[in-house]
């Protein structure tokens, strides 16, 4: 399993539109091959930080989700609303 944590910086006056945005992308993506969990949430400690936790079967379906139109788009539509860099770390289980 690969687990990913994907932190973003959104402008506080955009995060509604962001998160609107954001809920087509999460139902298209849970419906992908391999994709066990796929959540977004905002950080209780900064107002401009959301964070996607996401668990894949394989890192090939993560890079297969990497690939996929609806999640090129939506980076693409997304880079006015953006506050500063993401930070994406990407994990695998030990067991």
């Amino acid at each position: 399993m690969v687990v990913v944590l994907a932190r973003l910086l959104v402008k506080q006056e955009r995060q509604a539109d962001f998160v609107a945005r954001a809920q087509e992308v999460i139902a298209a993506t849970r419906e992908e091959k391999g994709c066990i969990s796929y959540t977004l949430y905002k950080s209780t400690e900064n107002p401009l930080e959301l964070i996607y936790v996401e668990e894949w079967e394989s890192r090939a379906d993560l890079e297969a989700h990497s690939k996929s139109e609806h999640l090129v788009k939506f980076k693409k539509d997304r880079a006015d609303m953006m506050a500063g860099e993401s930070r994406v770390s990407v994990y695998e289980a030990v067991n």
